[in-house]
């Protein structure tokens, strides 16, 4: 998350890399030296319950999720 609007060229970076990552998962997950899980465990949790691509629904989420933290961490200010 960023307050500021990052660079064209970072984005785009950004992205080419996530898809890089997303579309070798399996790889990631056989290179991997110790897992909590078993691969399959891994496999269907990273290629199935999660979703990368940041959306317009996605941001708004995450917006009102920060607006929710400051306001909890001001609460805490004011409770001490």
């Amino acid at each position: 998350v960023s307050k500021q609007t990052l660079p064209e060229h970072f984005t785009c970076r950004f992205n080419k890399a996530l898809d890089y990552g997303i579309t070798h998962i399996g790889e990631a997950i056989g290179s991997a030296r110790e897992l909590i899980v078993s691969p399959q465990e891994a496999l269907t949790y990273l290629s199935h319950d999660i979703s990368y691509h940041l959306n317009a629904e996605k941001r708004e989420a995450m917006k009102l999720f920060m607006e929710l933290a400051q306001s909890l961490d001001q609460e805490q200010m004011y409770a001490e």
